[in-house]
C-alpha cells in the first residue's frame, strides 16, 4: 500500500469524497422542485443528509477497486473482541457526556447564530419516517462512512507513508474538523478526532472509533430532540452538566480507557 497510494492522493480522495457528499446532498432540493409540485422540506433535508453520508465513501471505494486493493486492509476493516466493544461504549459514554459541558463552556465565548440552531431544529424527529431517515444517516451512515474514510484510509495511509505517528493522527483530526465547515464545534470536533483517530490507531481497526462516533452522534439527536427545560435537574445544574454527571462520566472514560487496553493485551500474540 505504502507505494501505491500516496499521501497527496489520500487527501484528494478525501477531499473528492467530501465534495461528492455535499454536491449529492445539495442537490435533492432543487430536484424535487423541479419533479413534484410541493416537496415536504423537512423530508428533503432528512432525505440530503441520508444520500450525502451514504455516498461520501463511494470515490475511495471506486479508487480502491480499480487498483484491485483490499478494502480491508486499506480501510482497516477488522474485527474486535466483544470486550474491547464494550469497553469503547463505557469510555465513550464518559467522553461524550464531557464533550457536552465543554460545547457549553465554549458557548458562552462563542454563541451559536441562528442558522446552526435551525440546523438543529431541521434534525427534530416527528414521525416514524423521520426517526428512520435521520437514524440511518447519523448513527449509521455518517459514524461508518467517516470513520472509513478518515481514520481507515487517510489516517491509515499517513501512519506508512510518514514517519511520525502523531503526526498522522493530529493532521487527520484537523481535516477532519476542518470540512464540518463549522468553527464553533471546531475545537469540540478536533478533540474528538484525536481521540477517533487514538483508537482506530490502537486497535487497528475503524470499529472502535465508529462506535464512539456513534455515541457521540446518538447522544447529540437525544439531546436535540429533548427540551432543555427537560434536563435541568436530572442532568443539567443551571445550564451545565451536573457534577455528578461529569463525576460519573469520569469514572466511566478512565475504567473504559483502561479496559480497552487490557482487551488489546489479551489478544495480543
Amino acid at each position: 500500500m505504502n507505494g501505491v497510494i500516496t499521501a497527496k492522493t489520500a487527501f484528494a480522495l478525501v477531499l473528492i469524497s467530501v465534495l461528492t457528499a455535499f454536491g449529492l446532498g445539495s442537490a435533492v432540493t432543487p430536484l424535487a422542485n423541479t419533479w413534484f409540485r410541493h416537496p415536504n422540506s423537512l423530508f428533503l433535508s432528512f432525505l440530503s443528509i441520508l444520500i450525502g453520508q451514504g455516498c461520501m465513501i463511494v470515490p475511495v471505494l471506486f479508487f480502491l477497486a480499480r487498483k484491485k486493493l483490499s478494502l480491508a486492509d486499506t480501510l482497516r476493516i477488522r474485527p474486535i473482541p466483544w470486550s474491547t466493544a464494550g469497553a469503547v461504549l463505557l469510555l465513550s459514554v464518559g467522553v461524550v457526556i464531557w464533550m457536552d459541558e465543554l460545547d457549553r463552556l465554549i458557548a458562552i465565548l462563542l454563541p451559536l447564530p441562528d442558522y446552526l440552531a435551525d440546523l438543529n431544529e431541521s434534525l427534530t424527529i416527528d414521525s416514524l419516517a423521520s426517526a428512520l431517515l435521520i437514524g440511518t444517516a447519523l448513527l449509521l451512515l455518517a459514524p461508518l462512512g467517516e470513520e472509513l474514510l478518515f481514520r481507515g484510509f487517510l489516517q491509515q495511509t499517513l501512519e506508512r507513508t510518514w514517519p511520525d505517528l502523531t503526526r498522522a493522527v493530529l493532521i487527520t483530526a484537523l481535516f477532519f474538523a476542518f470540512i464540518h465547515l463549522n468553527p464553533y464545534w471546531m475545537i469540540q470536533i478536533y478533540l474528538l478526532a484525536v481521540l477517533l483517530g487514538y483508537l482506530a490507531w490502537r486497535a487497528n481497526s475503524i470499529w472502535p472509533s465508529f462506535l464512539l462516533h456513534l455515541v457521540n452522534n446518538a447522544l447529540a439527536l437525544l439531546f436535540t430532540n429533548l427540551d432543555e427545560s427537560t434536563l435541568e435537574g436530572p442532568y443539567l445544574w443551571r445550564g451545565h452538566v451536573s457534577p455528578l454527571w461529569l463525576g460519573g462520566a469520569t469514572l466511566l472514560a478512565v475504567a473504559g480507557y483502561r479496559w480497552f487496553h487490557q482487551t488489546l493485551e489479551e489478544v495480543s500474540p
